[in-house]
């Protein structure tokens, strides 16, 4: 289920809902009870790890091209 961060637009109290899309319209300020309510959009943190046995851990690239001087080697 997704999470949401919304922000009420009467109050102006943040708050997070777990509910489906299709319930989004129905979440309510847990301050004032309001419906009316804007997204807060929060960037996400992910990391791609390559899981290649070829990869050196270098920091600037998936394939080290500087293996001789990287100094992760």
């Amino acid at each position: 289920m997704p999470r949401y961060v919304l922000r009420c637009l009467d109050c102006k109290q943040e708050y997070e809902t777990t509910c489906s899309f299709t319930k989004l319209d129905d979440a309510v300020c847990p301050e004032c009870q309001s419906k009316q309510k804007q997204q807060i959009f929060t960037p996400v943190n992910f990391q791609i790890k390559n899981t290649n046995s070829s990869d050196c851990g270098c920091p600037h690239s998936f394939s080290c091209p500087h293996a001789q001087s990287c100094k992760t080697h």
